[in-house]
């Protein structure tokens, strides 16, 4: 695992303890009760922190968060991964 990834709206506290906000694009999978409404893509302007917890950067690209793995879609030309 090479990042930690949470969503604040008030990034105060993590902020102080190095977290930092970026801006890439996400899909997820709607749900509402138990059902699937589809899928969502959008950014997380203000939103989206992550916290390195090896040696890499944070890649550009968009993020998939509705796979069993958080990952950079395959979309993301010449970036691997994020497990």
């Amino acid at each position: 695992m090479g990042f930690i990834i949470l969503f604040a709206d008030d990034d105060r506290l993590y902020a102080r303890n190095g977290w930092a906000g970026v801006s890439n694009r996400c899909s997820w999978v709607k749900i509402d009760e138990h059902a699937t409404l589809g899928l969502a893509r959008g950014g997380m302007p203000d939103g989206m922190k992550v916290k390195a917890v090896g040696e890499r950067a944070w890649p550009e690209g968009d993020v998939d968060l509705p796979g069993r793995l958080l990952g950079l879609a395959p979309s993301s030309a010449g970036s691997e991964g994020l497990d």
